[in-house]
């Protein structure tokens, strides 16, 4: 969670509120959020084309 708060140049409060919201794809695993990187590198990548439109 911590790679992806930096990656993003958010907090990791922050991080961890867009993963609860949904916004950011994430499965929770017992007591921990796990962010799977296919689904999260093509989330970012749609992101980011959202936003140069």
């Amino acid at each position: 969670m911590a790679e992806v708060a930096v990656m993003l140049g958010l907090t990791l409060g922050g991080a961890y509120e867009l993963v609860r919201d949904g916004t950011i794809p994430a499965l929770k695993l017992g007591g921990r959020w796990v962010i799977p990187k296919k689904r999260f590198h093509a989330w970012l990548v749609g992101f980011q084309e959202e936003a140069s439109s």
